[in-house]
Order: C-alpha cells, then sequence, then structure tokens
C-alpha cells in the first residue's frame, strides 16, 4: 500500500481581488483626463453644430426678408416717406395713431413706406385689376382710368423690438370692386372690423435695417431730398443686418439687394 506524505503538499495560493491603493492612484488621473477629454469633444461638437445650424437660419431669413421687400418694391407705384392721411387705431406706429415716417438719408432704422395700388385679386395674377372710384357724377359701370381714381394702399417695413415687421394700411375710401389686400395691425390688436389680420413678422434679431433710394437702377448717388409726392426715386438698396448670439459669441448676417419698381 502506497503513502503519500501529506507534508510536502503545496497549498492552493489564492488570487487577490480588485486594484491595489498604487494601481488606482495611477489609473485615476488617466480616466478622469480621458473623461474631461471626452466632454470636451461633445460640447466643441455640440457648439459648432449649433454655431452652423445658428449662421444658416440667419441666411435664410435674411434672403427671404429681402425677397419679400423685393416683391413689393417692383410691384409698387412710389416711395413715400410718410402715410398721406392721419391713422387711427390700432394702425398707428405705436399700434393707437403715431404715423409711419421715414427720412431718405440712410439710418440703422429705417421705416420702409411704398405705395401700391389695390386691386381685386392677389397682384401676381394677370387677370388682376385695379380698384377704381369713381369721379363725381360717374357710375361704376362707366369708371375708367381717365374719369376715376386707382386707389393706393400702404406697405411698410419698420423695425419694433429688434423684429422687422410688415404691415399693410388701407385708406377709408370705398372702390367699385372689392379690394383683395387687408389691412394689419400688430398681433393681438385686431378688432375684427378694420383690422382682421396681424402684421407680418419678417425677420427677428434685427441689427440693422437700411434704406437708401436712388433716382435710377444706374444711379451711384443716393436721394437725400423729397418733394410732396414722396422720394423721386426708381431704386432702393435694402440693408439687412441680422445678429444673434449663441454660447457668449455673436454672429451676424448681412444681405445688401439693389430693388426697381416696375411702374415708373
Amino acid at each position: 500500500m502506497r503513502c503519500f506524505d501529506h507534508s510536502k503538499r503545496t497549498p492552493i495560493q489564492q488570487k487577490n481581488a480588485g486594484f491595489t491603493i498604487v494601481e488606482i492612484a495611477v489609473i485615476a488621473p488617466i480616466m478622469i483626463a480621458a473623461v474631461v477629454t471626452i466632454i470636451a469633444a461633445i460640447i466643441t461638437m455640440t457648439t459648432s453644430t449649433l454655431s452652423s445650424r445658428t449662421e444658416s437660419q440667419l441666411l435664410h431669413t435674411t434672403r427671404q426678408a429681402i425677397d419679400t421687400a423685393t416683391q413689393d418694391i417692383r410691384l409698387s407705384a412710389s416711395f413715400m416717406t410718410e402715410i398721406p392721411f392721419n391713422l387711427s387705431t390700432p394702425f398707428g406706429r405705436d399700434d393707437n395713431t403715431a404715423s409711419f415716417v421715414d427720412s431718405p438719408a440712410e439710418s440703422s432704422n429705417d421705416t420702409l413706406i411704398l405705395a401700391s395700388f389695390q386691386t381685386d385679386q392677389n397682384p401676381l395674377e394677370p387677370t388682376r385689376q385695379l380698384v377704381l372710384q369713381p369721379g363725381a357724377g360717374v357710375a361704376c359701370a362707366n369708371a375708367t382710368f381717365s374719369n376715376s381714381q386707382a386707389l393706393q394702399y400702404y406697405t411698410i417695413y419698420f423695425v419694433k423690438e429688434s423684429t422687422l415687421w410688415r404691415r399693410i394700411i388701407k385708406s377709408n375710401e370705398t372702390g367699385c370692386t372689392p379690394s383683395w389686400q387687408r389691412s394689419t395691425c400688430s398681433p393681438g390688436r385686431q378688432n375684427g372690423t378694420s383690422c382682421v389680420t396681424q402684421d407680418q413678422l419678417v425677420a427677428d434679431n434685427v441689427q440693422a435695417f437700411r434704406v437708401a433710394y436712388f433716382a435710377t437702377a444706374n444711379s451711384t448717388t443716393a436721394i437725400n431730398s423729397t418733394n410732396s409726392a414722396g422720394v423721386n426715386a426708381t431704386t432702393a438698396r435694402i440693408t439687412l443686418e441680422l445678429a444673434q448670439n449663441v454660447n457668449g459669441t455673436t454672429l451676424t448676417e448681412q444681405q445688401v439687394y439693389y430693388a426697381t419698381r416696375f411702374e415708373q
């Protein structure tokens, strides 16, 4: 019978689980640095994405605003420095009766006032007709351009609290046919009768809105004087600058465009 010497048996050694204090002291700073680097990269990527998105939005808004104003200018009959009649509430600049007034001299907070003819349809429709007010003793059935007056409306671009608005104002005169145009007023000021539609918000974050007038499309010298009929100009230069703060950085976008009236 074979005998075993238990005194020579090798004990099973168990390995220690986890990290020692020395290992933790070495690894912890490396892990912290890696986490900080990852977080910084995420913040940088997020900021860059937000800035790019904001820049794209500013560019889109500026171009769209310029396009809207340009179309109105092309369809207008004349440039004005003020509305030629007293305004009633809520159509004034202060939402009461204050008039809209602009100087031909260019400034950072200009007001663009356009006089256009009222139509019975959208002005872009080829079948549109002007709204006529017959002269004395003339019936609507016999109204023509020679014996009647073509009624006008006024489109105003103005800045209020860093927002560019577009307002339509018509006089109280009545024509032979209903006018397609509708007077507008500030949001929340509609009264269901004279004003049923709110102003169009054209652009937010407006830093500057400048308008300069020129006698012809080829002129290089701006007009700085007016007469009783408004500004003697066929062309306007519109400058719109928007600015928005993103994470402490101010992003800006500026567009400049020349627009000439079709009806001269």
